[in-house]
């Protein structure tokens, strides 16, 4: 992407305070210019622990929306709160952050192995079943960069199922899920076991295969962008084949064909959590 197609800039001042900085200034943690609009201003130890916390770079993206929402609040009334407490406030879903949090702060449970993704991120260009098409690289990172935690977690628990097929040698049912704020459909599925997936036919088929279930996945869901994983499985490893579609629905008389069979589990409307304390009934692995 160019910088001039970045619509959404966060502005930020990152600074390492020094023992004889002034308390004022130690307590800055904005600035409103008449040229370039609202700066952030973080103390490079609160900058780490943001990173830390987060991870995901949408949610970085969100949080410095809230506290560029909040901050400016928070002055009119005269209240002051530190990093932390702001970072529970928004990992709480709280309209202002409160004095005193961190306390909570300690009992955010960090679950990275629910979310994780990057394992299967690396060497991605070479697994894309299109590569002369560079920029789908590019794309499908990007999709991924656009949307929250629990979409990452939404698409790993998938994965890991999807996985465990194919280890077993099960056939499964390929997954499809959408995230409508970025109008995209995000599919997993594992190679039926009797098909071919090496050689110039297991090529073809694992080509086939992820486009046509990615495509389906984008059409039932009616969403623009599609981002397709297939899995198969080879002796002890695994192959891992991505697809990148990119282009307005329309009807299909053949994907309409396709999907009227049961290709897909029923879809369902839910909100997913994001971020899970200790003590919630959503905390995963409890």
């Amino acid at each position: 992407m160019k910088g001039v197609d970045l619509l959404d800039l966060k502005k930020i001042v990152v600074f390492l305070p020094g023992r004889l900085l002034p308390a004022d200034c130690r307590e800055t943690k904005f600035h409103v210019s008449a040229t370039v609009g609202f700066i952030h201003i973080v103390a490079a130890h609160d900058y780490l622990g943001i990173l830390d916390k987060l991870r995901v770079p949408d949610d970085v993206r969100l949080y410095f929306e809230y506290r560029e929402l909040v901050l400016p609040q928070l002055r009119e009334a005269g209240v002051v709160v530190e990093e932390p407490d702001i970072m529970v406030a928004f990992l709480s879903e709280m309209d202002l952050p409160e004095p005193g949090s961190i306390e909570k702060l300690r009992a955010f449970v960090q679950d990275v192995g629910g979310f994780d993704l990057s394992y299967i991120m690396r060497d991605l260009q070479s697994h894309i079943v299109n590569p002369e098409r560079s920029t789908d690289y590019y794309r499908i990172m990007e999709e991924f960069a656009r949307v929250p935690r629990s979409i990452w977690r939404e698409f790993k628990r998938r994965l890991v199922v999807s996985l465990e097929a194919s280890k077993a040698g099960t056939p499964r049912r390929p997954f499809r899920f959408a995230f409508p704020m970025t109008d995209c459909t995000f599919m997993v599925a594992s190679m039926d076991p009797d098909w071919p997936v090496i050689g110039e036919d297991g090529i073809r088929m694992r080509t086939n295969a992820v486009e046509l279930f990615t495509q389906a996945a984008k059409y039932d869901l009616k969403t623009r962008i599609g981002v397709g994983l297939l899995i198969s499985k080879v002796g002890d490893h695994f192959l891992l084949d991505w697809c990148l579609i990119d282009e307005p629905w329309s009807a299909n008389a053949k994907l309409e064909d396709l999907l009227s069979t049961p290709l897909f589990g029923p879809a369902r409307e839910r909100v997913v959590d994001s971020y899970h304390f200790r003590g919630d009934n959503a905390e995963p692995g409890t």
